[in-house]
């Protein structure tokens, strides 16, 4: 296809031309750089509510039986059957139900829910737009039918040999994926579904910057925004929140470069960190010594929640910290080595003008039941 503009008065205006024009804000140019083929992100758009909306796939309202409903929505169907054939924009305004095929007595099988596209320009004789449950074929160990042209896969359905009912969450499995306009943030849903291999429903070529709201790559239900960071071929996270999977709790544990200290009985360690960037993480650290315990000796330390960034090419030192105990208070400056999995505790004693950081040194009551060593900061991890 040679220099085109959509909307022109002029003669050999094709449907092929139109479905061009309307889905050029689609086109994905990062996966074909020279735009040999004019295509885009297969999926459903989201509607105000994606659970009710958006083609979402449901146990039957009435009751499970063998069949299913789907939700009205609205989607885009890339073209398959030709070069630059187009997408194809299709809605469906009501509630739908499907039946599936009853179940084979030997063996069990994997359904998938499509949404269809029949052009007639490119092959068959009719002009349609379909919701459809495409069969597979029974086996010991199933695998999902091939997907027909001009199809996007919705939903897959495990059919046992004795499946006499679809539940969604059963066997009736949700593998909607989203779209949007280029340069739009697309949902990227938590796909686990039983029987398939989607665990990441990202873009394989995103556009440069393009944001995704991101449920997946941790498997839980939290939700957070991401970035596609093209010079460097990943995707940053943008922005963290309590009980995401980029924040959490350890169990911080405190060490001596020669001998380990004994925390005594009744010790305890509690840590907490978040992530503020893909690869900087704020960290906080205490550790309350215990009953009869005993000192250690050499350079004291604080275990980190994840190792340190390998690639730092000098130590960080980026972490602060205090030895709290009656009547004294003592301040910390901590040392991160590349690759090091603890923060190192240069201790200042307030009694002398000359730092230490052995044992023997830490007078007064600073190694005792009650004493606190507490460490916090940021520091460079390994990118996620």
């Amino acid at each position: 296809m040679a220099e085109t503009a959509g909307f022109l008065q002029i003669p050999g205006w094709t449907a092929q031309t139109g479905r061009l024009a309307h889905i050029s804000a689609l086109i994905n140019q990062s996966a074909n750089s020279a735009l040999t083929a004019l295509q885009v992100r297969g999926g459903v758009l989201p509607g105000y509510d994606i659970v009710t909306h958006s083609f979402a796939p449901v146990t039957r309202t009435a009751g499970a039986n063998m069949s299913l409903d789907i939700y009205p929505g609205v989607g885009i169907v890339q073209g398959t059957e030709a070069t630059n054939q187009g997408a194809y924009a299709v809605w469906e305004t009501a509630k739908v139900n499907r039946i599936v095929p009853t179940a084979d007595p030997s063996h069990p099988r994997h359904d998938l829910v499509v949404l269809r596209v029949k052009d007639s320009f490119y092959s068959g004789a009719v002009n349609t737009f379909t919701i459809e449950v495409i069969a597979g074929s029974p086996a010991v160990t199933p695998v999902d039918p091939a997907i027909p042209a001009n199809s996007v896969a919705i939903a897959r359905i495990v059919v046992a040999t004795s499946t006499t009912s679809i539940t969604l969450g059963t066997n009736l499995f949700d593998i909607r994926p989203f779209t949007a306009a280029r340069g739009g943030t697309l949902i990227v849903p938590n796909v686990n579904a039983t029987g398939g291999t989607e665990t990441n429903l990202k873009p394989t070529s995103p556009e440069p910057y393009q944001h995704i709201l991101d449920a997946d790559s941790s498997g839980t239900a939290d939700e957070h925004m991401r970035v596609w960071i093209n010079a460097l071929s990943r995707w940053d996270v943008v922005g963290v929140g309590i009980g995401s999977a980029y924040s959490g709790s350890y169990t911080p544990t405190l060490t001596c470069s020669s001998v380990n200290p004994v925390l005594g009985t009744g010790a305890t360690a509690v840590g907490r960190y978040v992530y503020i960037t893909h690869d900087l993480v704020y960290f906080t650290a205490v550790i309350t010594i215990g009953t009869t315990p005993t000192a250690g000796t050499g350079t004291y330390r604080i275990s980190l929640p994840f190792t340190a960034s390998g690639t730092t090419v000098v130590p960080q030192i980026g972490v602060s910290g205090l030895v709290l105990f009656s009547p004294s208070t003592w301040t910390c400056v901590g040392t991160i080595a590349p690759g090091g999995a603890f923060t190192t505790l240069t201790i200042s004693n307030a009694t002398t003008t000359t730092p230490n950081v052995v044992a023997s040194t830490l007078a007064g009551g600073a190694y005792a039941a009650g004493v606190q060593y507490i460490a916090n900061g940021y520091y460079r991890i390994a990118a996620v």
